[in-house]
């Protein structure tokens, strides 16, 4: 059955049927065609809304789906002009193809053979490499750009996309703070915390911040000193560059500030990796046992120690640093 287009104005639907009959345990089949045919209509637009279509790259990125609508207006197609779609519609669909080349080439969505212009933000605003995702139905709407349009002219993608999710999360965190991210796909507004050497005129935000926090020291004492300064941020060249503070590979610690748990600390100073002072403890029911020591060598000596030693090898064990069970993530910076 082809569905009816109604329309809000009655007038454009010719007449009413006074004798629709929809009364309960009446089979489907049974109900007269003008009604089977709005309730065929509901239905196209709940399953466009479910999430079910797909959009398929094409040439010029461009996108083109098939409704289960019809929304061309099938009054357009005369006299030779293509067929438009001249109503706002609402589809949920996926992409089969990530979102690539925006800047250059915008996207468009072509919908039932009609090209209704470029998929922009809700805000009308250009979508960036990332936005659509593979597979992730979003909520699109057509509609017009310009009140002085007959046909729909953009499509706008309603759903939140990774680059606004970034841009509120960046928002509400403060340039140069510092956060654990569990992936390597860099969300907008950070970096990865790796000691990169930066523009200032490309990051004049984090390069002001830089200069306020108290965490500055040369390119040289950054690269020298045993690593003791790559918790700062370095001058780079001290004119047009700047160096991130590197935090791959190492734990954070608060800092103490007075408490006296960790005395002595600067903030930002790398801290090396140490045992905490201990004492191995022996007894022999009250015997006197005498120690001597060699490298790596404990010689024992129980009771008189004239009457001779016992010796025995200590040898080392272990890894390259002391440390407890962890998961490993990159450490990420608010920079825009």
């Amino acid at each position: 059955m082809i569905p009816h287009h109604w329309r809000r104005a009655p007038a454009d639907n010719g007449f009413s049927d006074p004798n629709a009959d929809v009364r309960p345990g009446r089979f489907a089949n049974t109900v007269l065609g003008a009604i089977r045919g709005l309730m065929a209509t509901g239905a196209a637009a709940r399953d466009d809304a479910l999430g079910g279509l797909v959009a398929t790259l094409g040439a010029s990125n461009v996108y083109s789906v098939a409704s289960n609508e019809g929304l061309l207006d099938i009054t357009t197609g005369i006299n030779g002009i293509p067929p438009a779609i001249t109503a706002p519609f609402l589809l949920r669909l996926s992409f089969d193809t990530a979102l690539s080349g925006s800047a250059a080439n915008v996207p468009h969505l072509k919908v039932d053979g009609f090209d209704c212009g470029p998929i922009l933000r809700r805000d009308g605003t250009a979508l960036v490499d990332g936005d659509l995702p593979l597979g992730a139905p979003v909520l699109v709407r057509g509609d017009f750009a310009a009140a002085t349009d007959t046909k729909i002219t953009r499509v706008r993608v309603l759903d939140l996309q990774p680059s606004d999710i970034a841009a509120l999360m960046a928002s509400g965190f403060p340039i140069g703070g510092v956060l654990s991210f569990t992936g390597s796909n860099t969300p907008t507004g950070f970096l990865v915390a790796n000691g990169a050497v930066l523009s200032r005129a490309s990051y004049p935000k984090l390069w002001a911040h830089a200069q306020a926090s108290g965490l500055g020291a040369s390119d040289a004492d950054w690269l020298g000193n045993a690593g003791l300064y790559q918790g700062f941020y370095s001058q780079g060249d001290g004119a047009t560059t700047f160096r991130l503070p590197a935090l791959n590979g190492v734990f954070l610690r608060g800092l103490d500030s007075g408490r006296g748990l960790d005395s002595g600390r600067g903030m930002g100073t790398l801290q090396r990796d140490l045992f905490r002072a201990h004492n191995h403890t022996m007894a022999n029911g009250g015997a006197p046992i005498t120690l001597y020591g060699g490298p790596n060598t404990v010689y024992l000596s129980v009771g008189n120690p004239n009457n001779g030693y016992y010796a025995d090898s200590i040898a080392p064990a272990g890894g390259a640093e002391t440390r407890p069970i962890n998961v490993a993530y990159p450490f990420l910076i608010r920079a825009y």
